[in-house]
């Protein structure tokens, strides 16, 4: 138990690291739109893997869109570790028993991807500040949980980078994080 603890422990110290080099890093600022990947293959893959670790607490992730495929520009991986990062999280604060759904759709010359879970959702007064560095909703929660206030503050800087727009509401069922971003054409 305390072997699988200590792995546990490092791939998050790990993770911190990747993420506090990226939100410090001056490249974040200089990023170069220089691939073409599917947002629908990403998302999939992503939902996937969340859903499995999201099964070992009574949870689940699922994945809907109707697309074949949303194709965007991006810079290296970083696309990838926002939606890992959002899903996460949501997966993270839905309650017991419930479902985070992960929803891929097209708005005029964008993709939309909505993220809701049906956890108790952020007070209306710190939705404003949830994409800030380091701003944690509660404390103790955060604390217990492992948030460090770093990735939705990243994510945010990465979808801006990539033309995108990211905002967080309270859905019906818990937090809802949308994400848009163009699309690109590949004539």
């Amino acid at each position: 138990l305390q072997s699988v603890m200590f792995e546990g422990l490092v791939v998050e110290t790990e993770r911190l690291d990747e993420l506090i080099g990226q939100l410090l890093s001056s490249q974040m600022d200089k990023i170069v739109l220089d691939r073409h990947i599917d947002v629908r293959a990403l998302l999939e893959g992503v939902t996937k893997d969340a859903d499995f670790e999201a099964r070992a607490e009574k949870k689940c992730a699922v994945f809907n869109s109707s697309l074949e495929q949303a194709i965007v520009a991006s810079a290296d991986d970083l696309l990838h570790k926002c939606f890992e990062n959002i899903v996460r999280n949501a997966v993270k604060y839905t309650s017991v028993g419930t479902t985070v759904s992960i929803d891929l759709a097209r708005t005029g010359s964008n993709c939309t991807v909505v993220v809701e879970d049906c956890g108790n959702g952020v007070p209306e007064e710190d939705l404003s500040r949830i994409f800030e560095p380091f701003y944690r909703v509660d404390d103790a929660r955060t604390r217990a949980s492992g948030g460090h206030g770093l990735g939705l503050s990243i994510a945010h800087r990465a979808i801006i980078q990539h033309g995108g727009t990211i905002a967080a509401s309270n859905g019906q069922k818990g937090l809802r994080v949308v994400i848009t971003l163009p699309l690109e054409r590949l004539d």
